[in-house]
């Protein structure tokens, strides 16, 4: 999809950019050494990119623009890849909610079948849940993740 997005652009990626001068003529993005010119640019970096000021802006971001990046929050977001011999879930669904005995563990999964052909689950954690489970081992993550499984399927 992106291919056809930028055919006919030069896209350059896997380089840090630290600068992004905008004048009436042209704008100026510096990568370090590297200096590339352009009639525009479109600035697609994480948040935390953003936030951390590692990129300087000239002329500056608006206050409006800097106040929204501000405001935003991030937050943590672990996902666990479950794959199965065979589908024991409804396979037509997109997602697939379980409210537990623990709130928020497991509480959402991607049937990754409808998409893939495959038998893969794709389960979310976040926030604080998700800072818990990151002090446990794999095995024990895993472990976690097949009770809530079993609970919500437990014929299969």
């Amino acid at each position: 999809m992106l291919e056809t997005l930028v055919d006919g652009y030069d896209v350059t990626l896997g380089t840090i950019v630290d600068r992004v001068q905008v004048t009436d003529e042209a704008v100026k993005v510096r990568a370090g050494e590297a200096e590339f010119g352009a009639e525009a640019v479109l600035v697609s970096v994480p948040l935390g990119v953003l936030k951390s000021g590692n990129i300087a802006f000239d002329p500056p971001l608006s206050e409006s623009r800097q106040g929204a990046i501000n405001r935003l929050g991030m937050g943590l977001l672990d996902k666990v890849y479950l794959r199965f011999e065979d589908v024991f879930w409804d396979s037509d669904v997109d997602l697939i909610g379980y409210l537990g005995l623990r709130r928020g563990y497991f509480s959402e999964w991607v049937n990754m079948y409808k998409y893939t052909g495959e038998p893969i689950l794709l389960g979310f954690n976040a926030a604080s849940v998700a800072e818990e489970l990151s002090e446990q081992a794999d095995t024990e993550i895993v472990d976690q993740a097949m009770t809530a499984l079993r609970n919500m399927y437990p014929a299969a």
